[in-house]
């Protein structure tokens, strides 16, 4: 063995073990005395950037996880809000539904539901405009992703709600189909145009009820008409207004104190027959041949009695002629010879059992002004009618004549002997006025004032009336009904057919329900250059982006052609940091809760808001109570959106964070937490080197003395 005294090897050896196991015991009472096994860099370099890297993770997902429940105590102010502005609206209903009540009301009830009402909308606003989470509002209006379409806006698109981005966004709708529509039936007298203008209509059924049938002015006799006297004479019309008349001759010498025995009977105008009898004495005449002895005689003897001024005789002609006659003229004139008897001459034809009846005047028998036109004159044929169906006959042509035969009917009235003459076209614009007659006694026609106006048919559309006045006989009348007011109403075009032939007696128009089913456009839109989506007109549809990370709720008009819209996006949603990195937000939009936002787009109503209503009027508490059903829509759909915000995106996103940060605080645990158990083995295992290692270098430094031993 070699001796050295200047280098103790041995020594050096033990004291670099020494060291070593020195500096590793250290290390293992820091690793125990502060719990990390990564207590700097040098410890695990890689370690410690994962650890750093997972600190960093932890400490945002648990902010994250503060940021999602404050978020969600947010959403929960709103959502009380909108419970109590959803209180008042139902409140207000009652009250509406209250003032519909008319037939109870009184005016001072109506005055008080009204101002209930008006203290609940100043309330509603009030609220949305004071409700706040913070200082930050919630319900005012200031928190909508606003979208506003700076182009002409001719596509008729409306934008309920949007998550666009703020800036510029393109939005084209492509038509696909036009509206269609087709109604079940036509027996009613209502059919579709050929080519109908469909607008406003949503798509689906839509009930047309006739709710009063179309009628034609019409004048029906005040009384019967006598179509036969009491001895069975038929009505009859000549060229000139004639007495009743009945002829004979006298023969024989006519002497004083000859006498005449007579029953004879006359009806009049009012139908009663009257009847006188007796004996006629002349007087004079002694051997003549002549009738006028005998006229006088019998005429001298009618003086007295109730056929004075009816009837008279007349000696007329050849001095035998003799004539019984009526001393009106007309078609209600008429005589009877019951008993004619003489004593020394002969009346010869005046025998008993004659009759006859006078004439009315067949020209001219009445004028009229049909639709406020000029009087023209109705001339009957000269004819005698011994039954109304010849009758009515007669009159039809007499007006097909005078107007032509697409302007009148006339008909029986029922079993009764009158006529009626009723004008083909209907409605109120058909009129008909009787300005003068000279066969009233005849056919009962009276002269009229004013005119007689046409029933106007009454056809319900989704509930609102519509009248038709004007109905052309032969024709199909183009007519356009609507099912509401003003300009959003729905409209299609019609015709009123004249489906019933001339005298059948029924409308063109009648009491029934039609169904008009309707068919809306179809477009194609696309948001951005992103997918296509198909669109109802009409119909609210949601429309995504090319990256399917935004989108619009759109509702094109019913009358839309479709076209290309520039939208600009002022994006005021609240948005939420809900993750621990960036971009891993989310974001809600509140509508506006104001009274004058609410309520707002009801077709058909008087109201634009639920700031107007007004329930002092019948139509008013009607109108009112759509707009409260939308404006309680509309609270609605916000709760709801709240309700799925709060519900599947900050309460689930808030347990997925706690998951996430208990794993990835595991997994931090795992590279940077000392293992008590594990580093307490080292540390007594570096505790006994050290006792060791010490021993053994107080060892070497003892071996260079064996040198002394060698210098003795």
């Amino acid at each position: 063995m070699t001796l050295a005294i200047n280098h103790n090897i041995a020594a050096m050896d033990a004291w670099r073990n020494l060291s070593n196991t020195d500096q590793m015991l250290n290390s293992s009472l820091e690793k125990l005395s502060s719990g990390y096994k990564i207590n700097r860099a040098s410890d695990n370099p890689a370690g410690l950037v994962i650890s750093e890297q997972m600190r960093a993770q932890i400490a945002g997902l648990t902010q994250a996880i503060d940021n999602t429940e404050t978020a969600t105590s947010m959403v929960q102010t709103a959502e009380a809000a909108l419970s109590t502005i959803h209180g008042m609206l139902d409140n207000m209903r009652q009250l509406a539904i209250h003032a519909a009540n008319e037939g109870a009301n009184d005016p001072t009830m109506l005055a008080a539901d009204q101002a209930d009402i008006e203290n609940a909308i100043n309330s509603i606003t009030r609220i949305a405009n004071t409700t706040q989470f913070g200082t930050k509002k919630l319900l005012d209006g200031s928190r909508e992703n606003l979208v506003a379409i700076t182009t002409g806006n001719t596509s008729q698109v409306t934008v309920s709600e949007s998550t666009l981005a703020t800036g510029d966004h393109t939005l084209t709708a492509s038509k696909v189909s036009d509206a269609s529509a087709t109604i079940n039936t036509t027996q009613y007298g209502l059919d579709l145009a050929s080519t109908p203008n469909i607008s406003n209509l949503k798509a689906g059924f839509h009930t047309l009820e006739v709710t009063q049938a179309s009628a034609g002015a019409s004048k029906t006799s005040s009384s019967n008409i006598r179509i036969t006297d009491a001895w069975n004479n038929g009505l009859e019309f000549a060229n000139a207004a004639e007495a009743a008349s009945i002829s004979g001759s006298v023969g024989g010498t006519i002497s004083t104190g000859d006498t005449v025995n007579v029953k004879i009977e006359f009806q009049g105008s009012d139908g009663n027959v009257l009847t006188v009898s007796g004996v006629a004495n002349v007087t004079t005449a002694n051997g003549s041949t002549s009738a006028a002895a005998v006229v006088s005689a019998l005429n001298a003897f009618l003086a007295g009695t109730s056929l004075n001024g009816k009837v008279q005789f007349v000696q007329s002609g050849s001095s035998t002629n003799i004539y019984l006659q009526s001393v009106g003229t007309g078609s209600n004139e008429s005589v009877h010879i019951d008993t004619m008897s003489t004593s020394d001459f002969t009346i010869n034809n005046l025998s008993a059992g004659s009759s006859d009846r006078g004439a009315a005047a067949g020209n001219a028998v009445f004028t009229m002004k049909l639709d406020g036109g000029t009087a023209t004159d109705v001339d009957m044929s000269a004819a005698t009618y011994t039954d109304m169906t010849s009758l009515v006959a007669g009159v039809q042509a007499a007006v097909d004549n005078a107007f032509g035969s697409d302007k009148l009917k006339v008909t029986q009235d029922g079993t009764n002997n009158r006529i009626t003459i009723t004008t083909l076209e209907e409605g109120s614009a058909a009129t008909l006025q009787v300005t003068g007659t000279d066969a009233d006694n005849e056919l009962g026609l009276s002269q009229d004032s004013a005119a007689i106006t046409g029933t106007d048919a009454l056809v319900s559309f989704d509930g609102y009336t519509n009248t038709i006045n004007d109905i052309k006989y032969d024709t199909d009348t183009a007519v356009t009904l609507y099912n509401g007011s003003g300009s959003t109403a729905g409209h299609a075009d019609f015709v009123a057919k004249a489906i019933n032939s001339q005298g059948s007696g029924q409308n063109f128009i009648s009491v029934g329900t039609m169904t008009l089913n309707v068919t809306a456009a179809q477009f194609n839109v696309t948001l951005d250059g992103g997918p296509s989506t198909s669109v109802t007109a009409g119909v609210e549809t949601t429309v995504y982006n090319a990256q399917h990370d935004a989108y619009v709720k759109v509702k094109y008009a019913l009358d839309s052609d479709g076209g290309t819209e520039t939208l600009n996006v002022s994006d005021q949603s609240l948005v939420f940091q809900v993750g621990a990195n960036k971009g891993q937000t989310v974001k809600i939009s509140l509508q506006s809760m104001k009274a004058s936002d609410l309520g707002k787009n009801v077709s058909g109503n008087m109201f634009s808001s639920l700031a107007e209503i007004n329930v002092t009027t019948s139509k008013g508490a009607q109108d009112a109570i759509a707009v409260i059903d939308k404006a309680i829509d509309d609270v609605s759909h916000t709760r709801d959106v709240l309700g799925a915000f709060q519900k599947n995106t900050l309460e689930e996103t808030a347990k997925s964070l706690k998951i996430a940060n208990q794993n990835l605080t595991a997994a931090e645990s795992l590279i940077r937490d000392t293992d008590f158990a594990k580093e307490m083995s080292v540390f007594t295992k570096n505790q006994i080197l050290l006792q060791s290692g010490t021993a053994m270098l107080a060892q070497a430094n003892t071996v260079p003395q064996i040198v002394l031993q060698l210098l003795r």
